[in-house]
Order: structure tokens, then C-alpha cells, then sequence
């Protein structure tokens, strides 16, 4: 049997059922790393946050 990679994501929907039990907006579930940015599309789990940028200025 194969191991899936899976990442884990945050639901910003309520009323989801995940492996048969229901989930909150906020619930964070494990989904195949294949999987992730198709329910980023669809609206259902929050994106990657953006990396962050240096708050310094280029004269400091």
C-alpha cells in the first residue's frame, strides 16, 4: 500500500462533513496534497498565507 502525502487546512465554511463527521468553519483536516488546491478554488479551505515581507524600508 502506497503512502498519500497529505497537508493539513482550514475549513472556512461550516455545514462540511469530512470522513463522515461533521465540521465547523474554522475545523482544521487533513486532505491529500493533490487535493488542496482544488478546495482553494472551490472556496472551501483558507490559501497558503502569502510569505511575508520585510516591514523595513530600503533606506534603513
Amino acid at each position: 500500500m502506497s503512502k498519500i502525502d497529505s497537508v493539513t487546512v482550514t475549513l472556512l465554511r461550516a455545514g462540511h462533513e469530512h470522513q463522515g463527521k461533521p465540521c465547523a468553519a474554522g475545523d482544521q483536516i487533513a486532505v491529500p496534497v493533490a487535493v488542496k488546491d482544488w478546495l482553494i478554488t472551490l472556496g472551501l479551505v483558507a490559501p497558503d498565507p502569502a510569505p511575508s515581507k520585510s516591514t523595513r524600508s530600503a533606506q534603513e
